[in-house]
């Protein structure tokens, strides 16, 4: 095994200030934010992908500083035993100079031996003490390593508890599955904005949701209120949990198909029409809808002069009724101020 590059982060989406509501900007920075930090975002995976490769890289350092340990004492061993053979030596280079007036050329030979084992010496403590060098810087880094390693799982830890509870909550309040104004009682100190797109589940019967933009929450309290735009189901429930989701998902499988037989329906948020009557037909939207409403149109009559009438409300940027001139192509339109009515699908 060896070290590892550690694993890099993408960059976090900048959370929109106040400020942005007037550019029109506040809504899409907020949703890229909450699902960046979210479960379906890449935060999560990626901070526990750099934890693991410190973790990796701190055992690395903690097996080459028992590596080192080692070899630092082999060193020093041969350093003891380096020292007891250059005091032999000085004793028998002594002795030698005693007799060198009769063993001059073993006297010579000694003092060379004693010279050459004294050398030996140096050489064995010097490697002693680079040994002990590298196992101090060793340890060095595997503190040092152990110290980002812990940082770095705190980093991971505090990053779950954001994805996994600050974006989520549940409540018991008595809500019947409908479009329009929803409003619940959750935990407070919660992390959910005004703009966030969430759903709502019943966890006795999860076929049983709605979802749509939050628009007020208080943080005390824990009131939310949503403007729901999509949903299934028709009983009520007071089992839900509630979490950020992407909007326009499933939204055309979730509006509710209403059958239109006379000439003139005004729609409601949340309906998918179905045109009917053989003649013209007029579908008026609401004139005061709120940020998410969505309303669909299909032309079951096959006829290509069905309107749409805009009552008041831009239709893709124009002060204009919607004439449907395809009577193949289904029409779904969602609201969202300044812009007005835009096409989703």
């Amino acid at each position: 095994m060896a070290v590892q590059q550690a694993a890099k982060l993408t960059p976090i989406p900048e959370f929109p200030s106040l400020a942005r509501r007037a550019t029109g900007e506040y809504n899409g920075m907020a949703y890229s934010f909450g699902t960046h930090m979210g479960g379906p975002g890449p935060f999560v995976p990626e901070i526990n992908a750099l934890a693991e490769s410190v973790q990796h890289n701190a055992q690395e350092a903690v097996d080459a500083a028992e590596g080192s340990g080692n070899a630092q004492e082999a060193a020093e061993a041969a350093r003891d035993g380096a020292v007891e053979a250059r005091e032999g030596a000085e004793d028998a280079r002594d002795a030698s100079a005693l007799s060198a007036a009769n063993a001059s050329g073993s006297a010579g030979a000694a003092s060379g031996s004693a010279s050459a084992a004294s050398g030996s010496a140096m050489a064995a403590a010097g490697s002693a003490a680079a040994a002990s060098g590298s196992a101090g810087a060793a340890n060095t880094a595997k503190t040092g390593a152990e110290a980002a390693r812990d940082a770095a799982q705190g980093y991971r830890d505090q990053a779950e508890v954001f994805a996994t509870q600050q974006l989520k909550g549940s409540s018991s309040t008595s809500v019947t599955p409908g479009a329009g104004a929803k409003s619940f009682v959750i935990e407070a100190s919660r992390s959910f904005v005004v703009g966030m797109y969430v759903v709502a589940t019943s966890t006795s019967d999860p076929n049983t949701r709605m979802s749509g933009y939050v628009t007020s929450y208080n943080m005390g309290t824990g009131a939310l209120s949503l403007s729901v735009d999509a949903f299934a189901g028709s009983t009520e429930k007071a089992d839900w949990v509630i979490g950020v989701a992407a909007p326009g998902g499933s939204t055309s499988s979730v509006l509710v198909y209403v059958p239109v037989t006379g000439t003139t329906q005004a729609a409601a948020p949340g309906a998918r029409y179905g045109l009917q009557n053989a003649a013209k037909t007029t579908v008026t939207l609401q004139a005061s809808p709120v940020n998410g409403d969505v309303v669909a149109v299909i032309c079951d009559n096959l006829r290509r002069d069905n309107v749409v009438a805009r009552n008041g409300q831009l239709i893709m940027g124009l002060a204009e009724d919607l004439i449907i001139d395809n009577p193949y192509f289904p029409i779904m339109l969602q609201y969202q101020s300044p812009f007005g009515w835009r096409f989703i699908s």
